[in-house]
């Protein structure tokens, strides 16, 4: 046992206290780190403020560390007494599937124990008068003496000097690897960087070395400009030197925009910029590594998205529990008008997008598949009459009292006790050929785009439509009132407002009972109706109670 002077969090949004902490001698496969010296990330400070769900207090925080081996636990080869390393948050086991397929960033070897802030066997090498104090994120940089897995730290030659190679452990990586791989971007790209911090420096070394024609470094500290410069960049905007949005500058200066850009603040109140949502559906069996879809959604003050590339970024369940990591190029489509009359129109700019395959599973959900002696079926959309003839089909084909129906949402079944027999069980109740009820009728209005889809069975009870038959114009004049000669009045401007309605002539269309789908288009059409009109006539038909169908507006 080792006194070491560390930094540590003893609650959440509470100072840090300089204390001295025991660390325990280093384990089998652990290394015992002297820090020589440590980056502050943004991270930290996040996990401090009490706001990260994973965050376990007391603990030491820090990750981005540059020190020296000062002994090895029973089983390290690859390292040994007075070996210059760098602390890595995402260990490198090299024998797990991920590792051995090049995903070495999805490690598993040690994920499980460093999200509860505990070594590989479960528990902590730091003590403080007694009680354990966790570790951050596997590194704890913020301590003079830290344990790692071997497996967590990366050798570097001995001159490389350890107060500027510190930074490879989160914020250079991160702004080079956003560059090189995530965007990938191409040589004789043009890329935006904002926030001209560690990441966005680091980002603009990316961009260089990925040879991008133009480098532009946005930042409103100008003070940041000349080691931007030296480091890549070749324009430079401060956008507190422009009265309009700083996308505008952007275009202008680029004739039309850049390929890439890159958010390097981690501010979500940038002026109508890479502020954004990011959710996805976690499938059923989810296994970590598995690719799943991302949808990306403006937040905030952005009005729209224009694509670009979005930063590593974790996705959480109801729990609070981290469950994917997102990350990837923004697929975009749509159009935004802007203006009082509309005159300004940019297509594919809409304030959502997706990423395929975005999104690696990092945590599987628990799953009673192979527990008890029965399964629930939970059927995509609940309806009692297909219930019941899945029902009457299972029992049809294995026997009475094999299903039963719970509701119109779920099916139980009995099932082997054996789990290896439940994937051949519930592949023949798979491919049971049962036909459904009749799908519920239904109209989806996508608000955004103006896109309508009409499902199959929609039909319209009597009604009459006319639709853009009336306008009502509003105007104001401005009188002035002038007071008398030689009067003490004083002139004054008043406003007079002119209502005028005026009423074209519109057919007026009859609905009569059973009206189908291609009833409804023709009619419309007939009017003349755009999107927005048929919009507005189906939304007042279901008010009216004429339209037989779901009306669901996206």
């Amino acid at each position: 046992m080792i006194k070491s002077r560390a930094a540590v969090a003893f609650a959440p949004n509470k100072p840090l206290e300089i204390v001295e902490v025991d660390v325990a001698p280093p384990q089998k496969g652990e290394v015992l780190v002297r820090i020589v010296a440590t980056g502050v990330c943004h991270t930290d400070a996040y996990t401090l403020s009490g706001q990260d769900s994973e965050g376990v207090f007391p603990c030491i925080l820090g990750h981005e560390g540059g020190g020296i081996v000062e002994a090895v636990g029973e089983g390290v080869t690859s390292l040994q007494v007075g070996d210059h390393v760098i602390p890595l948050y995402t260990a490198e086991c090299g024998k797990c599937k991920f590792c051995l397929s090049g995903k070495t960033n999805l490690c598993q070897a040690v994920r499980a124990t460093q999200g509860k802030g505990l070594m590989p066997d479960g528990t902590s090498r730091f003590s403080y008068k007694g009680e354990p104090v966790f570790h951050y994120m596997g590194c704890s940089t913020f301590s003079e003496y830290t344990v790692l897995p071997e497996i967590s730290l990366a050798k570097i030659p001995k001159d490389a000097p350890l107060e500027k190679v510190c930074l490879l452990g989160c914020g250079v990586t991160t702004g080079i690897g956003a560059v090189l791989n995530t965007a990938k971007v191409e040589e004789g790209a043009t890329v935006a960087i904002f926030g001209l911090g560690g990441i966005g420096l680091a980002a603009i070394i990316g961009a260089k070395m990925a040879k991008a024609a133009r480098i532009i470094a946005v930042d409103i500290n100008p003070g940041k400009f000349d080691i931007a410069r030296e480091l890549g960049a070749t324009d430079f905007i401060n956008p507190k030197d422009y009265d309009k949005p700083i996308q505008d500058v952007i275009v202008e200066l680029t004739d039309g925009g850049v390929d890439y850009s890159f958010e390097c603040v981690g501010n979500v109140q940038l002026k109508n910029v890479a502020a954004v949502s990011v959710h996805a559906d976690l499938p059923p069996f989810a296994k970590p590594g598995q690719p799943i879809d991302v949808t990306v959604s403006s937040i905030g003050n952005a009005k729209s998205l224009r694509g670009g590339s979005l930063l590593m970024t974790p996705l959480k369940g109801i729990d609070g529990q981290v469950y994917a990591v997102a990350q990837g190029n923004l697929v975009v489509g749509g159009f935004d008008a802007e203006g009082r009359d509309g005159s300004k129109i940019t297509v594919n700019v809409p304030s959502a997008g997706r990423i395929p395959a975005g999104a690696t599973v990092e945590r599987a959900v628990p799953s009673g598949f192979d527990q008890g002696n029965s399964l629930t079926l939970n059927l995509n959309r609940p309806d009692f009459t297909t219930a019941k003839r899945i029902v009457d089909r299972i029992n049809e084909l294995l026997g009475p009292g094999v299903a039963h129906a719970v509701d119109g949402g779920s099916v139980r079944v009995s099932a082997p006790l054996d789990p290896n027999q439940r994937v051949d069980y519930l592949s023949i109740l798979e491919n049971l050929d049962v036909q459904p009820g009749e799908a519920v009728a239904k109209v989806i209005i996508n608000s955004r785009t103006g896109t309508i889809v009409i499902g199959q069975n929609v039909k319209v009870s009597p009604a009459a439509v006319t639709h853009g038959s009336l306008t009502v114009s509003i105007t104001e004049d401005p009188i002035v009132s002038q007071p008398g000669a030689f009067s003490n009045g004083q002139t004054a401007v008043v406003p007079r407002s002119r209502v005028n309605a005026e009423e074209e002539t519109k057919p007026m269309f009859k609905f009569g009972p059973g009206t189908t789908l291609d009833d409804i288009v023709r009619a419309v059409n007939q009017v003349g109706a755009a999107p927005s009109d048929l919009m507005a006539i189906l939304e007042a038909l279901k008010q009216a109670g004429a339209l037989q169908a779901d009306l669901i507006v996206i």
